[in-house]
């Protein structure tokens, strides 16, 4: 079965299709709704024909149905084009007309049967022979007028955003572009959000041989080359061999080339260097054709912000990547098909050389029930080394069969070292000054003159490591349609990993309530793990006739893990005690290294779970004009078998458990009149960790104590979702709407009761209940003007959580529960004017936390993060360009008044093309009054905090970028 069926199903939903008078040829005949799909096809050339007119017509040449062939990437040099009807028919003889005005309209006939329960037809490819010259009617050039370019238009399901008619800065890839959408976010990461909503992955001209790296396609397609960038949902590969979708559909976006730079070879370099030792070189190559697409890149910097200046001003301290990233990558994409496009390939792999320098400063307060809370200062510095390969293969084909196989590699060496510093405390010491004078001073000052501030324990430490993790994964589908109609099909799947990771510490604590009392530990750890899964899932899909599809299944998954978690005590050595060694050193003799074993602390592990799930699910859909309504329910039931075989010298003990897990999922999908409401829930039982029933006693970390609990319970996470959206092309729509609820029952709480005389937390894992949380956005994008000169664009968002966890201090039995309510409400308003090259944004935005708590002894607190400034850019018929973004970060409310500051952001570039803009030179600054910080904020039922990061220093940067089209032009 091919592919295009879950593609034209799709597409059912999202395109319109004209209905006529049917006319069965007799009223006592059994009719059934049919589902017909195909292609329409040069007879010389075998490529798909957009615009063409299909008829379905009854022997005596009355038409029953009619509709055209779509296209989903129509700006492709040869664009994939399907028709796809639902006709009312009745069994018998039927005609079908296929015309087009270049080709010969051809006549097929086709016979309709109920002789089994099918509803599908798949009429496959509908070839037609191409007119003779004089043959085709020419028509005189229509005058050209020109108009102000439309930015974004619904069609259908699909949102088509025109990139042509954004103005950005010389030199800028995709990644600007998707930033200037509007209603469009990117995080560092590389995740795409168009209204609220995360895209799964991104296409070039509906081929997906990027798919799963979202952030290289970003970041190296130059933004001239593209036309078009379409969102749309897209059914899984699964769901599109199954003919119905299984699973929840994908959100993409489709990136549509210019027509000149398809099929030739575009290549973009981009040399750079700046102040305070900054460089970036960007090298990136792209040969494309409608059956081969081939791609090469090379990223080298040590400038860890892919935002630039003139893009978009949404440099906000939270999303600011954290510290300081040298990178170097190079990776390869190759994908092919066959001329039919039933075989294709898609291979990516890349390698990369990442060093990476953090420095945090953390100012926490933990919530203590009713005794005073404490206090921490905290600064971490360290740094890492990491060599990343990465290879994703994914093999498909699409006949009279479906075959998808997928092959992932990763394999990630890591080096680090760290250093830490903290302090802790009974009163908040704000009058000790900032993270760093408070943690001055916990280590200067005599112990005495720090009683006075009541300190309770300071550490110091090193910390050195090494090791490698290999992940892979394999899955392979395979399935087919009967000649029932119904459809059978079997997926296997496997994982495994393999971890090994040494690390050496330095911990020197010491204790302040008590004069003289320390801990000093020189540790080594050895933790080497594997991990394996496979699955065995055959599915049968029974089709009927009325719209209804009855899915059943059965699933087995094996699943089992290793651990050996060796931690050793150095400092116990006698040998060792007397002299100083460096970190990272081992005794020479493996006997001494084995004398120096934490026994109580050190165990093997061996976990496997064995799971046999049936399921059975109900799938519906209904179609009348532009109006649609589907809905699927299912109902997966397992049982659930899970041993652990744990060693270690205090307890050697096998546990084993057995549960039946319980799952719901629903969706549905509502367009009437062009508005689409869509709603989605799950439930499914959760199982604790098998670790967390041993009953052990782990005080490897001296200030937090691990126990475990056999008491502990199943639990169950359910969530719901509801969104709304407007699918008018008016200038004034609704605004697009979501909420969400999860719920968690029989939370594993990380309970804890804590000793306030030496600062020490004795942790429990317990059942909790209460958690939820809901979340809530409205988007909303209107033109101010008739000219679409003015565009507002506001995002209003909400959210709540209910966190219910566990406290305690030294003298209680038992933690008690903490409630914490955590209110977090964000408004964001931007104005923004774009005529011809010229473009300027007004924007602000407040953010409000609010935490409080009926719990003795909690004081409620707000924080206030408000921001507010302009971007702004403009070119020149001379190549000249120029931008420039400034904005006020404000922050109050927080306990480190290092947080609570004004910072002004100003970045601004100029940019002179020459030779037709295949060359140009560009200098930007960065932060030009270093100002920018990056600061996160986190709060539970246990506490807070509040964390600053080290970011990229201020520099100026001058580029030189070269751009070459082989076989089309700029």
């Amino acid at each position: 079965m091919k592919q295009l069926l879950g593609i034209l199903l799709c597409m059912m939903l999202a395109l319109p299709q004209k209905s006529f008078a049917q006319h069965p040829s007799s009223t006592s005949k059994k009719t059934r709704d049919m589902k017909m799909y195909g292609r329409v096809v040069d007879s010389f050339t075998n490529l798909a024909i957009a615009d063409s007119k299909i008829t379905l017509m009854t022997l005596d040449s009355t038409v029953v149905d009619t509709c055209s062939t779509q296209a989903w990437n129509k700006n492709a040099v040869h664009p994939e084009s399907y028709f796809f009807m639902t006709p009312k028919v009745s069994e018998g003889k039927y005609i079908i007309k296929v015309e087009n005005p270049k080709y010969e309209t051809t006549y097929y006939n086709h016979e309709i049967s109920f002789k089994t329960r099918a509803t599908v037809i798949d009429l496959k490819d509908l070839t037609l022979k191409r007119k003779r010259m004089e043959d085709v009617e020419h028509n005189l050039g229509e005058v050209v007028v020109k108009s102000t370019k439309i930015k974004m238009v619904n069609k259908g399901d699909t949102i088509v955003f025109n990139a042509e008619a954004f103005n950005l800065p010389e030199g800028s890839m995709l990644d600007a572009l998707i930033r200037q959408l509007p209603g469009a976010t990117m995080n560092s990461n590389g995740e795409i959000f168009i209204n609220g909503r995360k895209l799964d992955y991104l296409t070039l001209n509906g081929k997906d041989f990027f798919k799963g790296n979202n952030k290289q396609l970003i970041e190296n397609l130059p933004n001239y080359t593209v036309k078009d960038l379409k969102v749309f949902e897209k059914s899984t590969e699964k769901s599109q061999t199954m003919g119905i979708d299984v699973e929840k559909k994908d959100y993409v976006m489709d990136i549509q080339l210019k027509k000149q730079y398809e099929k030739n070879f575009i290549g973009n370099t981009d040399i750079a260097g700046g102040t305070n030792s900054r460089y970036a070189l960007k090298l990136f190559g792209l040969y494309f054709t409608p059956r081969i697409q081939v791609s090469t890149f090379a990223n080298i910097n040590n400038v860890n912000e892919d935002r630039k200046p003139g893009e978009k001003g949404d440099w906000d301290p939270t999303k600011l990547p954290k510290g300081q990233v040298t990178r170097k990558t190079i990776g390869l994409n190759l994908a092919n098909s066959n001329e039919k496009n039933t075989v294709n390939n898609s291979l990516s792999t890349s390698v990369s050389w990442l060093s990476t320098h953090n420095i945090t400063h953390t100012a926490a307060e933990s919530f203590l029930g009713t005794a005073n809370n404490n206090f921490t200062r905290h600064i971490n510095n360290s740094t890492t080394k990491n060599t990343i390969y990465e290879l994703n293969d994914q093999f498909r084909v699409n006949k009279s069969y479906h075959l998808m196989a997928m092959l992932w590699l990763n394999y990630n060496k890591f080096d680090n070292f760290s250093t830490d510093k903290s302090a802790v405390f009974q009163t908040a010491p704000k009058s000790l000054g900032s993270t760093e004078a408070i943690l001055d001073s916990a280590f200067t000052l005599p112990l005495p003159q720090l009683s006075t501030y009541k300190g309770i324990n300071r550490q110091l430490s090193q910390t050195l490591g090494n090791g490698h993790t290999l992940s892979s994964a394999l899955d392979i589908y395979l399935g087919k349609p009967l000649k029932s109609g119904d459809r059978i099909g079997v997926q296997v799947k496997s994982t495994y990993e393999n971890i090994k990771n040494y690390n050496f510490s330095k911990y020197q604590l010491d204790y302040l309530q008590e004069a003289g009392k320390k801990d000093y530990r020189n540790r080594y750890d050895e933790s080497p793990s594997y991990t394996y899964s496979y699955t065995f899932n055959p599915q049968y899909i029974f089709v009927l006739p009325s719209g209804f599809n009855i899915i059943t299944g059965y699933e087995y998954r094996q699943a089992g893990n290793y651990r050996n978690n060796n931690k050793y005590r150095l400092e116990r050595l006698q040998e060792w005690q007397n002299e100083d060694h460096s970190i990272g050193s081992l005794p020479s003799l493996r006997d001494s290294l084995l004398r120096s074993l934490d026994l109580n602390n050190s165990y093997t592990g061996y976990y496997m779970s064995k799971q046999h799930m049936g399921v059975l699910g109900v799938h519906y859909m209904k179609r009348k004009g532009k109006n649609s309504f589907t809905f699927g329910v299912f109902t997966p039931l397992s049982y659930k078998k899970e041993q652990l075989d744990y060693r270690s010298e205090p307890i050697t003990k096998v546990i084993s458990q057995s549960n039946w897990i319980k799952q719901i999922n629903f969706s549905g999908q509502l367009i009437h009149n062009e508005y689409e409401f869509v709603a989605w829930g799950n439930s499914t039982t959760t199982t604790p960790d098998m670790y967390s029933l041993i009953d052990r006693h782990d005080d490897s970390n001296p200030l937090a104590i691990s126990l475990g609990n056999p008491n502990l319970k199943n639990g169950r996470q359910s969530s719901l979702g509801i969104r709304f959206s407007d699918k008018h092309n008016r200038r004034y729509n609704l605004p697009s709407i979501y909420f969400g609820i999860q719920e968690t029952h029989n939370t594993v709480a990380n309970g804890f009761i804590y000793d306030p005389q030496t600062g020490v937390y004795t942790y429990k894992p317990e059942n909790v209940n209460g958690n939820w949380s809901a979340h809530s956005e409205i988007y909303y994008n209107v033109p101010l003007d008739s000219m679409k000169y003015f565009n507002l664009f506001t995002e209003t968002e909400y959210n709540y959580d209910h966190n219910v966890d566990l406290t305690g201090v030294a003298g209680q039995t038992s933690s008690v529960l903490s409630k914490v309510n955590n209110h977090t409400t964000r408004q964001h308003l931007e104005v923004k004017y774009q005529k011809e090259t010229l473009s300027l944004s007004l924007m602000g935005q407040l953010s409000w936390r609010n935490v409080n708590s009926s719990r003795k002894g909690f004081t409620p607190f707000n924080t206030y993060d408000y921001e507010y400034g302009f971007i702004g850019s403009y070119s020149m018929k001379t190549g000249l360009e120029m931008g420039m973004d400034l904005k006020m970060f404000s922050r109050r409310g927080y306990a480190d008044e290092q947080i609570n500051t004004n910072n002004l952001m100003c970045n601004a570039y100029v940019t002179q093309s020459f030779m037709k803009g295949r060359f140009a030179v560009k200098l930007e600054a960065f932060d030009l009054f270093h100002q920018l910080k990056s600061v996160d904020y986190q709060v539970n039922g246990q506490g807070k905090s509040e964390i600053r990061y080290n970011t990229i220093p201020h520099y100026i940067m001058l580029h030189a970028i070269y751009k070459m089209n082989v076989g089309g032009k700029k």
